[in-house]
């Protein structure tokens, strides 16, 4: 004799015409089903000792016709009575209780780790590398700063609003390589940019440049400041490049998927061509980075990227 007797009732009104499964277990006798609504909380059809009604929804399923109908529909429904009945006697112990919250909150943290923990990785990896990199060319970047500031006495840090993940505006910092006015005098070369689309400004021998500018950026050292940006959590060290308010503005809904993750230091277009490729092909390269973004393509990116600044191809 099968350890559970089931018992179906078809209810004139019920969700969607699906049949109700009442679930008697020998061990939890119960005098008859339950009334509508009231569940096993009602007073009036508690019973003394471990007795309870399991009462579950029978899913509508692709059953087979034929002989093997009846076997696959016993086998389901026994199985989800196992079930039912093998949860609820867990419940009946402080013990049991304690393994189920275990689960669930196991499971929770699986689904939340799932979920966040490749954001996790590359934060603390961004944390680590910017720590390290900033220890290491902390000489490197002295120097710089000093011979920006014997040039022409200005300041050594250009600060600048950029636009970053859904949006967010945050203070990019870099090496000045530009004169003092160079923003005043932006308005005069725009007829002279090297993209034609328009959207973003690149000019090939910019005059406002510095003789020591020219120099950092044909091997873009002067965005070694971003690894504070990339400390402090407004960048990362892979990621697209962060675009000015300006650009922002000029974008149609298929540009802003760009703004759809957090930017960075380096990335596909940056180890492909740099400022050779024109703003419809930064785009289509920042996209398919975020679609197939993952720690270990970070780290080919990383591992291409001193390469293709030594070898100065596409600086501007």
């Amino acid at each position: 004799m099968s350890d559970f007797s089931i018992r179906q009732l078809w209810p004139k009104s019920g969700l969607n015409g699906q049949p109700r499964l009442l679930i008697k277990c020998p061990l939890f006798p119960h005098p008859g089903p339950l009334p509508q609504g009231e569940g096993t909380r009602d007073p009036a059809h508690r019973t003394n000792g471990r007795t309870r009604l399991l009462q579950a929804r029978r899913s509508v399923l692709p059953l087979p016709w034929g002989e093997g109908r009846e076997e696959v529909k016993g086998a389901f429904v026994q199985s989800a009575a196992a079930l039912l009945a093998k949860r609820f006697l867990a419940t009946q112990t402080p013990w049991g209780r304690f393994r189920l919250k275990f689960h669930f909150l196991l499971r929770r943290f699986r689904w939340r780790w799932l979920v966040r923990g490749a954001s996790l990785i590359k934060r603390a990896f961004d944390i680590f590398g910017s720590l390290l990199l900033l220890t290491l060319l902390s000489p490197l970047m002295l120097l710089i700063a000093l011979l920006v500031k014997l040039e022409d006495g200005g300041s050594v840090i250009f600060a600048q609003i950029r636009v970053g993940k859904f949006g967010r505006e945050f203070k990019f910092y870099k090496f000045r390589s530009m004169c003092l006015n160079a923003e005043a005098r932006l308005k005069e070369l725009l007829s002279r940019n090297h993209h034609a689309e328009g959207v973003t400004f690149k000019v090939k021998d910019d005059p406002r440049i510095t003789r020591v500018g020219k120099w950092l950026r044909k091997y873009s050292l002067d965005e070694l400041p971003q690894l504070y940006n990339v400390l402090i959590g407004d960048m990362s060290l892979v990621g697209p490049r962060p675009p000015v308010p300006r650009e922002v503005a000029l974008y149609s809904l298929e540009d802003r998927r760009r703004l759809c993750t957090i930017p960075g230091l380096t990335c596909f277009w940056q180890i492909e061509g740099r400022c050779e490729i024109d703003f419809s092909g930064q785009v289509r390269l920042d996209v398919e980075y975020i679609e197939r973004q993952s720690f270990w393509l970070d780290l080919q990116i990383l591992l291409k990227t001193p390469a293709a600044v030594l070898s100065a191809r596409g600086a501007c």
